[in-house]
C-alpha cells in the first residue's frame, strides 16, 4: 500500500511527486489534530473516500491500511479524516483517531459524534461545502472483530469541525449476524422511514439541486438477500419552503417542485403530440416532414426540428458558487455563419469582435453574481450554441 501524492501539468504533460513516501507501508504522521505541518501525512492506504472543497483543499477519510503504530505486515480500518492544501502543500489531521480499529460515537453521551472505521463507503460534497459518508465496510456503535457493512449517512461541518450522524443505523450488518435491510417504501415517493440497506462499493453523485443520488453496491436488498444491487436512490436534504426555491433554470427537466421541505426533479413537460422538448425556445415542438415544419432558423433533421447549425464556444469554466461579484467573461465562438449574437436575458454583452477570416467571433460579457447553475442558449445569427453555469 501507498501514500505517495501526485499532481499532473496537464499543460506540460509531466507529473509531480508532491507528498507522502516513495516506499511501501508508510505509517501516518499525525502530529497535531487541526494543526498544518510539514511532517503530517497520512499513513498508507487503500478503498478510502475524498472529496475536493470549493477552496480546491483534498479531503480524504479512512481506508484500509497503516494508521500511526500498526505493525509491519498488518493493516487495519481507520476512521481519520485528513485535508491537503494545495498552496501551503501540508497535510492537517482533521478528525477521527491516529489509532485504527474505532467504532463509532452515535451518542453525545458518549462523546463527540464521529464516524467508525471504514472501507469502500461513498462520499459527496454539497452547495454548502459540506462534506458527506456514507456506508461501507467497517465498525458502527460496538465492536466486531472483524466488521461489517454499514447503512449509516453522515455530514462533517467544516466551520464548526463537527460531524453529524444524519440516517441509517448504529449496527453493523452481516449475513449470519445482524442484516441491516433497505426499507424501500413507495417508488419515488420520499419518505423518512425510507433507507437503503447496508453495502459498500456504491456510485454516488449530487445533481444541481444539492440532493444526492446512489446507486447500488454490494450489500443487502430490502428482503435481506446478499449480494450485488441496481436499486437508485435520492436523498433530498436540500431545504425549501416554495416551488419556485427548486427551480434549476431547465425548461425540458420540467418544473421542479418542494415537497416536505425537500426538493422534487420535474418531468420532462412534453408528449403526445409535442414530444420533442426544445430547450433554446423553451417550448415543446412536433416532429417535422420537412423544413417548413419548422420555425425560422431551424431544419428538419430524422424527424425533429433543430438549429440550422452549431456553434462551438471556449470559455473559462463557470461556476456558480464562485460567482460572489459581478465577473466579465470572454467567450470564443467558432463558428461558419455571422449574425446578431444573443446571448440570452442573463448575460449582459460588453463588446463583440468578429474576425470572418477565421470564422471567429469573440464576445465579452458581464456574468451576474448569483446566477444560478443553468445552460444559457447562445444564437450567432441563425446558429447555436450553450454556455454551461456549473
Amino acid at each position: 500500500m501507498l501514500n505517495d501524492l501526485w499532481v499532473y501539468n496537464k499543460a506540460t504533460n509531466e507529473w509531480a511527486w508532491v507528498s507522502g513516501s516513495s516506499d511501501k507501508g508508510a505509517l501516518g504522521s499525525y502530529g497535531t489534530m487541526g494543526e498544518e505541518d510539514c511532517a503530517n501525512v497520512p499513513g498508507a492506504r487503500e478503498a478510502a473516500v475524498s472529496w475536493i472543497d470549493r477552496a480546491n483543499n483534498l479531503w480524504l477519510f479512512g481506508g484500509v491500511g497503516k494508521d500511526s503504530q500498526v505493525s509491519e505486515g498488518f493493516v487495519i480500518r481507520m476512521n481519520d479524516l485528513w485535508r491537503y492544501n494545495p498552496v501551503t502543500k501540508k497535510w492537517t489531521w482533521v478528525s477521527g483517531s491516529d489509532v485504527g480499529g474505532q467504532i463509532g460515537v452515535y451518542d453525545v453521551s458518549n462523546g463527540d459524534l464521529v464516524p467508525g472505521c471504514r472501507e469502500e463507503s461513498i462520499s459527496w460534497i454539497d452547495n454548502a461545502g459540506k462534506l458527506w459518508l456514507s456506508g461501507g465496510f467497517g465498525q458502527a456503535s460496538t465492536y466486531s472483530p472483524i466488521g461489517g457493512l454499514l447503512n449509516d449517512l453522515w455530514t462533517f461541518d467544516n466551520e464548526t469541525k463537527t460531524w453529524d450522524w444524519v440516517s441509517g443505523s448504529d449496527e453493523i450488518s452481516n449475513p449470519d449476524d445482524t442484516i441491516i435491510v433497505g426499507v424501500y417504501g413507495t417508488r419515488r415517493i420520499p419518505d423518512e422511514d425510507n433507507v437503503p440497506g447496508a453495502r459498500e462499493g456504491a456510485i454516488p453523485w449530487i445533481d444541481s439541486l444539492g440532493s444526492l443520488w446512489l446507486f447500488g453496491g454490494y450489500g443487502f436488498d430490502g428482503d435481506g438477500a446478499y449480494g450485488y444491487l441496481n436499486d437508485l436512490w435520492l436523498f433530498g436534504f436540500s431545504k425549501c419552503e416554495f416551488d419556485v426555491d427548486c427551480d434549476d433554470g431547465l425548461f425540458c427537466n420540467g418544473e421542479e417542485s418542494c415537497a416536505s421541505g425537500a426538493c422534487l426533479a420535474g418531468t420532462n413537460p412534453c408528449g403526445g403530440d409535442t414530444p420533442v422538448c426544445d430547450e433554446a425556445g423553451d417550448i415543446c415542438v412536433t416532429g417535422c416532414v420537412d423544413d417548413s415544419d419548422c420555425r425560422d432558423a431551424y431544419k428538419c433533421q430524422n424527424g425533429i426540428c433543430v438549429p440550422r447549425c452549431r456553434v462551438s464556444i471556449k470559455y473559462k469554466q463557470l461556476i456558480s458558487a464562485k460567482l460572489l461579484k459581478d465577473k466579465k467573461a470572454t467567450f470564443k465562438i467558432i463558428t461558419g455563419s455571422f449574425g446578431d449574437v444573443d446571448l440570452g436575458p442573463d448575460l449582459q454583452i460588453l463588446g463583440i469582435k468578429t474576425n470572418t477570416k477565421k470564422g471567429l467571433v469573440n464576445v465579452k460579457a458581464l456574468v451576474p453574481a448569483g446566477l444560478a447553475p443553468q445552460i444559457i442558449p447562445v444564437w450567432v445569427g441563425d446558429c447555436y450554441g450553450e454556455i454551461v453555469i456549473q
